[in-house]
């Protein structure tokens, strides 16, 4: 099934803003499923929003980190037609939220490079 890869730092209206324009009945039947990997267990509210969604089928929420090597897999990176990272647009230190996201971007670019090594 195709399907996107969300990561990063994101509060309950990012991600409602992120899904509803990735889900928007404007951008055609051409819907991919989205798997959405988060650290730690969902926050209650995101859970109830998404349970109210025409699109809740087409989201998964998994808990891992994007260095877990294993939590890589089981959101299937490798098969993911687009990895996205999410930032915190209101982070009090942009510096540090900008690191964050590249050594993210460098971590999953790590893992790609090494699974085509292996294959």
């Amino acid at each position: 099934m195709p399907h996107i890869v969300l990561i990063g730092t994101f509060s309950l209206n990012s991600l409602k803003n992120f899904l509803g324009e990735y889900f928007h009945k404007d951008h055609g039947d051409s819907l991919k499923h989205c798997v959405i990997m988060i650290p730690t267990a969902p926050d209650p509210n995101l859970e109830i929003w998404l349970q109210k969604e025409a699109f809740s089928n087409e989201v998964t929420i998994l808990e891992g980190i994007s260095s877990d090597d294993d939590d890589l897999l089981r959101c299937l990176v490798e098969k993911a037609e687009a990895v996205v990272i999410l930032s915190d647009k209101f982070s009090f230190n942009a510096e540090h939220e900008d690191t964050k996201t590249i050594l993210e971007a460098m971590i999953i670019k790590k893992y790609l490079g090494g699974i085509k090594k292996k294959n």
